[in-house]
């Protein structure tokens, strides 16, 4: 600021209030056309002051006090070696400096050219296929063949090679045939020749089956054998339900279990026949193939001794019964004369048969005789003439027989004998037995 640009300051102000009469909006001259436009400021003289600071109003002047104008005090001029104001110095024009190109001279080229360095695409691209085809093949399709893979580079010409070599297994260059069943054909082909063994050697053949068509039900060798030089898979076609009839129900599941299908059982009771034999097979024989082929198969029959159900009318012991020297231990005798008793039980229609030994009780008179007879709702179904020293058996059928008789008697005058019923039980369908055991 110029020495005449100063101001008087207000009482208990250090900031100095411009005249009345100052102009506000004061611009700079405009410099000649000619004046350079460049012109550097004189530096000023190492002895001027610098940072030099407004006096300090003293410590019993008013503060915040704004005089009015009309009212200032006297203008102030602080010698301009005291403040911090510099004078303008005459202004002194310096031509700038003349500029001059001269070409540089071209750096020394080092003495081999340095190499640039490309990014090895090709590399990083084949390195990622090795790595997928190693994660791919490495698993060996679940039959622990493994694969490597390896990389190199000629310098020369850039060119990268991939090698991916199969890994010996663990018995040296020894194939593991693989379980190819349950897989469709081309599959199965696929895994083979992973395996290592070529397309060649393996054979197929049409075998019945209840799996969908195509589909390898078996194979020769079996999965896991070591140094196959071939193999024979048997690829399911349609077949027809065998003829199972009259079989054992093991011989049945064998039967079906190869086809593909699934066996389900039902026990069914029939008199006569060998438990565990099939009885009839649904489908029938000679129908489509299924995968569910139910088998009716002979169940053991039930049965319960009469000695142990209770008698609706008569009355005999139950014991252990000796005849002809043969001790039965589930048994009842009766005694017999003249004229005839009989001993009756509910059969509820739930049995398909009688089956007893009858004789004379070892303890009875030597010349005992008896008349035996079978009732079934009033028809006769059996009659039996024991002697002593007899056991007479009988098989007698008793299918829809609600209420079973039993009559005896002696045909000798004058004397009483005991009739014995060895083991006399009846049997039926396991279900209606245990229905008759329980009234």
């Amino acid at each position: 600021m110029h020495p005449q640009d100063q101001t008087p300051a207000a009482p208990g102000s250090g900031t100095p209030l411009p005249p009345p009469d100052a102009p506000t909006h004061v611009r700079q001259p405009v410099p000649p056309p000619d004046a350079p436009t460049h012109v550097r400021q004189p530096v000023p003289p190492p002895d001027a002051p610098t940072n030099v600071r407004r006096p300090l109003p003293s410590p019993d002047a008013p503060t915040s006090v704004r005089q009015p104008v009309w009212e200032q005090a006297p203008e102030t001029v602080v010698p301009a070696a005291e403040t911090n104001v510099r004078e303008r110095l005459p202004e002194t024009v310096v031509p700038p400096p003349a500029v001059t190109w001269e070409p540089q001279p071209a750096a020394a080229a080092p003495a081999e050219k340095a190499k640039r360095r490309r990014v090895p695409w090709k590399r990083i691209a084949v390195t990622g296929v090795a790595v997928l085809l190693a994660g791919v093949f490495g698993s060996g399709f679940g039959s622990g063949i493994a694969f490597e893979s390896s990389t190199r580079d000629d310098p020369a010409t850039g060119d990268v090679t991939v090698e991916v070599a199969k890994a010996p297994t663990a018995a040296g260059d020894v194939v593991t045939l693989p379980d190819v069943r349950g897989l469709a054909l081309t599959d199965a082909q696929q895994a083979i020749t992973d395996a290592g063994l070529s397309l060649g050697v393996v054979t197929a053949q049409d075998t019945p089956s209840a799996l969908p068509a195509g589909t390898v039900v078996t194979q020769d060798p079996v999965g896991g054998t070591e140094g196959a030089e071939s193999v024979t898979l048997f690829v399911a076609v349609p077949g027809v339900v065998p003829d199972l009839v009259g079989r054992t129900d093991e011989e049945a599941r064998a039967a079906l279990v190869a086809l593909g299908s699934r066996f389900q059982q039902d026990s069914v009771y029939q008199p006569g026949a060998v438990a565990g034999t099939v009885l009839a097979v649904d489908p029938p024989a000679g129908s489509p193939l299924t995968g569910t082929v139910t088998v009716a198969v002979a169940s053991p029959e039930g049965g319960v001794f009469l000695s142990d159900l209770q008698a609706v009318e008569g009355g005999c012991s139950a014991d252990e019964v000796p005849i002809n020297g043969t001790d039965y231990a589930n048994s009842f005798y009766c005694s017999a004369g003249q004229r005839p008793s009989t001993t009756s039980y509910l059969l509820d229609r739930l049995t398909t048969g009688l089956s007893v030994t009858v004789g004379i009780t070892d303890g009875s008179d030597p010349d005992a005789a008896a008349h035996v007879v079978v009732y079934g709702d009033g028809r006769v179904l059996a009659v039996v003439d024991p002697v002593y020293g007899q056991a007479l058996p009988l098989d007698v059928p008793t299918a829809g027989v609600l209420r079973l008789t039993l009559e005896y008697s002696t045909t000798v005058q004058g004397s009483t004998v005991r009739v014995g019923f060895g083991d006399a039980r009846v049997s039926g369908a396991p279900q209606d037995i245990a229905t008759l055991d329980a009234e």
